[in-house]
């Protein structure tokens, strides 16, 4: 048996720490992880993990399920947002992921067919990736939801030859997304986009999380979207920025569903370039080709379906994130009439005596302030 050598700090008893070598670490990691993979089951499933929250997390979690229950994120609303009277309304989710080159897979190999591939290396830790900003809106008329990929990248001089590159090349580097690399990204690629795509929207509402980059210019974005251009003799819409309840990434497309749809995708194509730095260039253009391709109408209707879904889980949950996320979705045509009357309210204050309803009657989705129309043939029937 190893007896590993302790020593104690010379300020105080107190503070004392195990001292290792690099090779007994790496030796005690093994041991441990042998240990683990023993004591599980053979059904055994990996642990979910979901952010911690705190009670101010889970009161804004709360407000946000409430504000868009059933919410169809198109169409015309003029309920959840006073200052938007009768405005046909475009969503707009954003946010930014690393995307590595080489992602190990487990692969069951069945008797009769071929072994499993060999993927060639230099370095199994260190993993090439590219960074990206995702912008995803849902479907309406004859756009189909897809904005862009942005790549986040900063333009590098070479200073010496190389093998990849030339003394005095210019190329992109990815790197972590700061608040004016953002700021650039939004005003000369995103609203451009929006402008070209979206110009039939009268508002367009882009969301996004809390992250530092992204309100430290904030201000700055709200003051351009407030501001309408008229391009080739047309009114571009405006856009509002919203930002989503602190450490909640299912409230988000991108990070509920999006991301782990495209990732999949890149995954089948991805052993058909060799991991190196020099074919970065060449796997984010997987990426994007993905992107644009293979996500069909129908794939991100039920992905915002999944969306509205998930706030009426948040409900249940009492504003936690103990949930199941919801399978089976039904889909849901846009909003083409709004429900501007409050009978809950009205059916308080009269007592319900004018009505004529019962109280189960009135509070049925049908009569819901926050649900809005599917079809004409869906008219509300004329009150007393």
């Amino acid at each position: 048996m190893r007896v590993y050598r302790r020593s104690a700090t010379v300020t105080s008893r107190r503070n004392r720490s195990w001292r290792f070598s690099q090779r007994e670490q790496v030796r005690a990691y093994r041991v441990q992880l042998c240990i683990i993979l023993v004591k599980q089951p053979a059904g055994a499933k990996c642990e979910r993990y979901v952010p911690c929250l705190n009670t101010r997390d889970v009161a804004r979690r709360l407000e946000w399920a409430k504000q868009h229950l059933d919410y169809t994120w198109t169409g015309t609303e003029n309920l959840r947002y006073p200052n938007v009277l009768n405005k046909k309304v475009g969503w707009v989710d954003i946010d930014e992921k690393w995307w590595d080159m080489l992602k190990k897979r487990l692969m069951k190999v069945h008797p009769g067919q071929q072994e499993q591939t060999r993927v060639a290396t230099k370095s199994k830790r260190f993993v090439q990736k590219v960074m990206g900003l995702c912008a995803v809106a849902r479907p309406c008329g004859d756009f189909n939801g897809r904005l862009g990929m942005y790549r986040c990248a900063r333009k590098k001089v070479a200073e010496r030859n190389s093998k990849y590159h030339e003394r005095g090349d210019v190329y992109d580097e990815d790197c972590e997304v700061d608040g004016d690399m953002f700021y650039e990204i939004v005003t000369k690629q995103l609203i451009p986009d929006i402008y070209d795509k979206m110009a039939d929207f009268d508002v367009v509402f882009v969301q996004m999380d809390n992250a530092r980059p992204h309100v430290k210019r904030i201000a700055d974005l709200e003051r351009i979207g407030k501001k309408r251009k008229r391009i080739k003799g047309k009114q571009m819409p405006l856009m509002k920025f919203v930002l989503q309840p602190a450490n909640s990434p299912d409230t988000n497309l991108n990070d509920l569903c999006f991301f782990r749809s495209l990732s999949k995708l890149v995954q089948e194509h991805e052993r058909e370039i060799e991991h190196s730095a020099a074919n970065r260039d060449k796997f984010w253009n997987l990426i994007v080709e993905q992107y644009h391709e293979f996500h069909s109408r129908e794939t991100l209707e039920r992905c915002w379906d999944v969306k509205t879904a998930v706030n009426k889980c948040i409900l249940d949950a009492k504003g936690t994130n103990n949930y199941k996320l919801p399978h089976g979705i039904k889909h849901e045509e846009p909003v083409s009439h709004d429900i501007s009357l409050d009978l809950d309210d009205r059916y308080r204050r009269s007592g319900g005596a004018n009505f004529g309803l019962r109280r189960s009657a009135c509070l049925t989705p049908f009569f819901s302030p926050t649900i809005n129309l599917c079809c004409t043939s869906c008219d509300p029937p004329d009150l007393p």
